[in-house]
C-alpha cells in the first residue's frame, strides 16, 4: 500500500490519501479538502508524486527516507518496536522480506545476527555491501541505535544483576 501526498490549493495543507490513485471517472473525482472543504481533484496515476510509503505484508510502515531506489534493492526495516524481517524495496516499489538465510553467512564474532527483535547492524551492513544493495540511512541509524540501547544495553544490564544479586 502507499501513501500519496496532495496539497489544497486554497488552504495550502497537505494532506495523505492511502492507496494507489488510478484514473477515476470524472464525476466520481471531485472530492473536498479535509482541513478547509474546497472542491478538489485527485490527481491520475500519470501525474507526478514526490512522497513515497511503503508497507510490510504485517501492514507496518516501512522506515524510509528518500525516493525509490532506481537500479539496486534497498533494505529497510519497519517502523515499528520489534522486528522480524528486514525488507526489500525494489526500483520498482515492490516490497519483499529478505531471507534471513542470507544474512546469515555475514554474521562473524561481532554478535549474532539477530538479538530480541533487533538486527545486528554489523552483518546487516556487510550483507549490503557484499550483496550489492543500498541501506536506507534513516533504517540503518534505527538499527545501530536499538542494537546499541537494547541489544548491548540489555545484556550488560542482565550480566551486572546477575554478578550483582
Amino acid at each position: 500500500m502507499k501513501l500519496t501526498r496532495y496539497n489544497c490549493k486554497e488552504c495550502k495543507t497537505d494532506f495523505f490519501v492511502t492507496g494507489e490513485v488510478v484514473d477515476i471517472p470524472k464525476d466520481l473525482a471531485c472530492r473536498v479538502c479535509p482541513y478547509c472543504s474546497n472542491p478538489i481533484t485527485w490527481p491520475t496515476h500519470n501525474e507526478p508524486r514526490d512522497f513515497h510509503a511503503f508497507f510490510s505484508e504485517r501492514g507496518f510502515p516501512l522506515v524510509w527516507a528518500t525516493n525509490p531506489p532506481t537500479k539496486l534493492k534497498a533494505v529497510t526495516v519497519e517502523n515499528y518496536m520489534k522486528w522480524y524481517s528486514l525488507y526489500f524495496i525494489e526500483p520498482n516499489g515492490n516490497v519483499s522480506k529478505v531471507p534471513f538465510e542470507a544474512l546469515e553467512k555475514y554474521q562473524r564474532d561481532d554478535g549474532p545476527v539477530m538479538g530480541d527483535h533487533v538486527f545486528n547492524p554489523n552483518v546487516v551492513q556487510r550483507f549490503c555491501a557484499y550483496e550489492g544493495h543500498l541501506i536506507d540511512i534513516e533504517a540503518l541509524e534505527m538499527i545501530i541505535g536499538r542494537w546499541e540501547l537494547e541489544y548491548h544495553g540489555v545484556r550488560s544490564r542482565y550480566h551486572q544483576e546477575l554478578a550483582n544479586p
